[in-house]
């Protein structure tokens, strides 16, 4: 099995110890490419200056048909004048998926959701969105889309990736559906209230409803100015009302 995918700062080709083309490839990089380094279970290719060459060898791995790339052809054409590293996984380095929900909060905010807690994937998806993340909390990543550019960037990243022995897998949840009834969407509003979505644990909905409510109480405003006070309010309404609706319809 062959596993491809693009990343900042290099091309990731990974291949099982086991795979009968492996001695090929190998042999391939090193007599095509005159800047070959060897590291400790990878190869690295910095040929810069040899594109067509580069091209050639991505295309001819692309087609394999165990081939499991992250991204299009076109993509890792467009990519590689960056250096290819080509990776061994050994028979005990098995792949592992971790999921990754994507989800638009509002017209400046994306919300990632981790499946549950895991160091290695945090810090890699922290890596990736490093320039745009404004917010991190325990499972969830709060990125600024308002950013210039972060738009092309964010489509780039969410695909299919493998790091080290991770597979990182994003799930990108659109909002209010064209097929949703209208009280479907009312309650899918409700949930975007309480900074969760339809779908989530109802404890998990319960907890951040408590943070809202908590954060918004018109007592956090008793000396404030009239209009703050009346946004606080309408808000600490806002909040009870969509868990009120939620509750009841569980």
């Amino acid at each position: 099995m062959i596993y491809i995918g693009v990343y900042s700062k290099y091309i990731e080709i990974a291949v099982r110890e086991e795979y009968p083309m492996l001695h090929k490839i190998l042999n391939f990089a090193k007599r095509h490419f005159s800047s070959v380094h060897k590291l400790s279970n990878s190869i690295l290719i910095l040929d810069d200056s040899k594109l067509i060459k580069k091209k050639y060898f991505l295309n001819w791995i692309f087609h394999f048909p165990e081939n499991k790339a992250s991204c299009s052809l076109s993509t890792l054409f467009a990519f590689s004048h960056l250096p290819i590293r080509i990776k061994t996984l050994g028979y005990n380095s098995a792949i592992y998926r971790f999921r990754v929900g994507a989800r638009i909060l509002n017209a400046s905010e994306v919300l990632l959701r981790l499946e549950r807690r895991d160091i290695k994937a945090k810090r890699c998806i922290l890596n990736l969105f490093g320039e745009f993340i404004k917010e991190k909390k325990d499972l969830e990543i709060i990125l600024d889309s308002s950013k210039s550019g972060f738009w092309d960037t964010f489509m780039g990243l969410i695909e299919e990736r493998i790091v080290g022995n991770m597979l990182l897998s994003f799930d990108f949840v659109r909002s209010h559906s064209s097929f949703a009834t209208k009280e479907e969407k009312a309650m899918e509003q409700n949930y975007l209230i309480l900074d969760c979505q339809m779908g989530d644990d109802f404890s998990l909905v319960r907890r951040k409803y408590l943070q809202l409510v908590k954060k918004y109480h018109p007592d956090n405003v008793f000396l404030s100015d009239n209009e703050k006070k009346q946004s606080y309010h309408q808000k600490f309404i806002q909040v009870q009302n969509a868990f009120d609706a939620i509750r009841a319809s569980i």
